[in-house]
């Protein structure tokens, strides 16, 4: 339960700050810490699966998970969605629907969200899961 706090309020002001500071924040420093954040997500990726024993497990549900998102089309469905609630809540053309597919691939249905989720009912720690949290605050920011 305290994972699930921690993530919602690290999601909520990360945006906000993200908010407040877009338009600041030069071009070039976006990018550079994007690929950063980049570089950080294959490494803890590969610290993950090399501390797994069965490799052909991760093979499969990566082929799987990637085979299934493209059949029910679930990028489309987003950013249709994003489309219809730009057009509800935004009066200007802006990137809201791209923002929005982004966010929801990202926070909703990535790979740390779901077993973030099943983790959080479990009785541990919620300290592996706090480079997640800052990985998503500057993901927000940047």
């Amino acid at each position: 339960m305290l994972g699930t706090i921690v993530n919602c309020l690290t999601i909520i002001a990360g945006s906000l700050v993200g908010i407040l500071f877009r338009n600041g924040i030069p071009e070039k420093y976006n990018q550079t810490i994007m690929q950063a954040i980049g570089l950080a997500v294959i490494l803890i990726g590969m610290k993950n699966a090399l501390g797994c024993d069965d490799l052909l497990v991760i093979i499969i549900s990566l082929a799987m998970g990637s085979l299934i998102g493209e059949v029910i089309g679930i990028e489309n469905y987003l950013e249709r969605m994003g489309n219809y609630l730009q057009t509800k809540f935004s009066k200007t053309s802006s990137s809201f629907s791209t923002g929005f597919v982004t966010a929801s691939l990202m926070y909703c249905v990535g790979s740390m969200a779901i077993v973030g989720s099943l983790k959080a009912v479990l009785p541990e720690t919620i300290l592996p899961y706090l480079p997640k949290q800052l990985l998503m605050v500057l993901s927000v920011l940047f």
